[in-house]
């Protein structure tokens, strides 16, 4: 039985690391799950975390895989290889955002050097890129500033909805969409097209522009507001005569806003850092311009981030 045991498992192995799993026909994969757990002994002896977790999926019990995965990412030496493994499986950026994100919650303290380069690309993703640096570049922004801002308030789900009726990517009320709608041309406007991320980016940079050149270029407030609410900003910036925009930061009362503006800043140098100045953002200065005001207003805190 363990010699015909050690075969199929070899047969199964040969297929996940020669990437060729079309058809697994091997003994673990025809048996009952009491006798897949006693399989399963042989496995944990003989191969490691990530391994395992590929022999399981292709012998047809996924979620002993994902189960391997965790634990692993919990007590494996190299914790950030599960991570990795059970993240890059997710079906959307999104949820491969989130799994990270649980399985490695204390990553903002790891430095960036100490995790490969696709250990912070699952964390900080950029998905619908052309379509995100397309957008950024028609409303002079650093694109990177606008995927710091998504990250925090959508997590890249295009599907987004916040307790306040914020959809999509960039989080924006029905109304302020249908008034960007206006401003940007874009023709018979519906609710659901703020869940199009074409179209939901291209709305969120008119709407993140305005402010940008309601608030003279300051990014501080602009997010600040974009959380909060421009009225609450308007207040918070006759606090001081602020020299530096940390100042400003440090004296911003509510902790999630002032978390908020402070995430979304260190979520662009991050991006920066991972994947370098695109061409686009030569001409995505946010120098400010001339622009109606916008008047759209933003819920107060909406939620827990």
């Amino acid at each position: 039985a363990d010699k015909d045991l050690n075969v199929s498992i070899w047969s199964l192995w040969n297929n996940v690391m020669g990437s060729t799993i079309t058809q697994v026909s091997v003994d673990i994969s025809h048996c009952d799950r009491a006798t897949a757990l006693r399989h399963l002994k042989h496995l944990s002896k003989r191969y490691p975390t990530i391994e395992r977790s590929r022999l399981l999926t292709a012998a047809g019990y996924p979620e002993w895989a994902a189960t391997e995965l965790r634990f692993g990412a919990r007590v494996d030496a190299q914790r950030s290889l599960s991570a990795m493994e059970l993240a890059s499986s997710a079906p959307s950026p999104f949820e491969s955002l989130h799994r990270m994100k649980s399985l490695s919650p204390d990553y903002l303290s790891l430095p960036v050097e100490k995790a490969p380069t696709r250990f912070w690309e699952l964390l900080f993703p950029l998905p619908y890129k052309n379509d995100l640096v397309r957008a950024a570049a028609e409303r002079r922004l650093d694109p990177y500033l606008m995927a710091g801002l998504i990250r925090q308030e959508s997590e890249f789900n295009p599907k987004a909805v916040s307790r306040a009726k914020a959809l999509g990517l960039t989080q924006l009320r029905v109304g302020t969409g249908r008034e960007m709608a206006r401003k940007a041309g874009v023709a018979r406007f519906q609710p659901n097209m703020l869940f199009r991320p074409e179209i939901n980016l291209r709305l969120g940079a008119y709407y993140i522009r305005l402010m940008l050149d309601q608030w003279n270029g300051k990014w501080e407030q602009v997010l600040a507001s974009y959380n909060a609410g421009k009225s609450r900003a308007n207040e918070w910036v006759k606090w001081g005569d602020f020299r530096e925009p940390s100042e400003f930061v440090e004296t911003i009362p509510f902790t999630e806003t002032r978390d908020y503006v402070q995430a979304v800043l260190r979520n662009a140098a991050l991006y920066r850092r991972l994947y370098g100045a695109p061409p686009e953002l030569v001409a995505a200065k946010t120098t400010p311009g001339k622009a109606a005001p916008a008047s759209g207003k933003r819920a107060a805190v909406k939620r827990k981030r």
